[in-house]
Formats: structure tokens, C-alpha cells, sequence
């Protein structure tokens, strides 16, 4: 019985740690948002990665990521979080709308809009017709968050 109540305490500290997080129908809320847990007609391409402390000391353990992430109209990026992996985002050609932890509004990002993805969790969609471009770059630590 003991072993069941510190496998229950442990679940419980493990999801406050990570937002606490909750499943729901295809849904998952991370630090209340809800989002779809699921992404669709997305795909990232040509990443490319380094180790951050072989360029500036202190930084051991941290590796910096640059990607281009290629959404299909009506496509969706799931749910994800950037607590300890911060994230710029550049809209290259169409408007995507971005539902973000830390706002009550969608924000609905435009060619060349630049969004900073830091201690939150966020999810996007596709909104336009069109195939949806963004680059993106983040900080990760190597053994932690590496995210979506």
C-alpha cells in the first residue's frame, strides 16, 4: 500500500512540475490552455543544432536549435510548452493564428510578425489557404525539455 501512495505522490509532483497537465477528449490543457493534443498536416525540416557552451562558457548542457517548421492549410502544431526552452518564431508568407498560455486573445500573426515563445505553452493554426512557412530558433537543455 505504501509503494501505491509514493507512486501517487510522485504522479502528482511530476504533473505540477510540468504545468499540470490534462488529457480530455483529444484535448490537453498545459498551464491552462486548452489545446489540441494532436498536431496534423505538419512536418519540421532541416534542423540544425549546436552545443551553446563550445561558443560561450557557462552555458554547458544547453544546445541552441534552428528549424523551419511547414504547416498545410487547416494544419495544427499541438499543444506544447516553452517553460525552460525559450523560442523565437518568424512568419515567413501566410497568417497563422498562435493561442498562447499567457493571453486571452488569439493573436493571428502575419508575414514577418516575430514572436518570442518564452515560459508558456502555445499552440497554432493554419488559418489561410495556403502552405504556412516559420522559422524557428530555441535554446534546450540537453538533457530537459527539447519540445516540439
Amino acid at each position: 500500500m505504501k509503494w501505491v501512495l509514493g507512486a501517487l505522490a510522485a504522479l502528482v509532483l511530476a504533473a505540477s512540475g510540468y504545468g499540470l497537465w490534462f488529457w480530455k477528449n483529444g484535448t490537453l490543457t498545459m498551464y491552462g490552455l486548452a489545446g489540441p493534443a494532436l498536431g496534423q498536416g505538419n512536418s519540421t525540416e532541416s534542423p540544425q543544432e549546436f552545443d551553446i557552451a563550445q561558443q560561450i562558457p557557462g552555458f554547458e548542457g544547453y544546445r541552441m536549435r534552428g528549424r523551419y517548421i511547414v504547416v498545410k492549410p487547416g494544419g495544427i502544431i499541438r499543444i506544447h510548452d516553452h517553460h525552460g526552452r525559450p523560442a523565437f518564431s518568424y512568419m515567413v508568407n501566410v497568417p497563422v493564428d498562435q493561442h498562447r498560455s499567457d493571453r486571452k486573445e488569439v493573436l493571428h500573426h502575419r508575414q514577418g510578425d516575430l514572436s518570442a515563445d518564452v515560459n508558456m505553452a502555445h499552440w497554432w493554426r493554419n488559418t489561410s489557404d495556403q502552405t504556412a512557412i516559420w522559422y524557428v530558433v530555441d535554446v534546450y537543455k540537453a538533457a530537459g525539455n527539447k519540445g516540439e
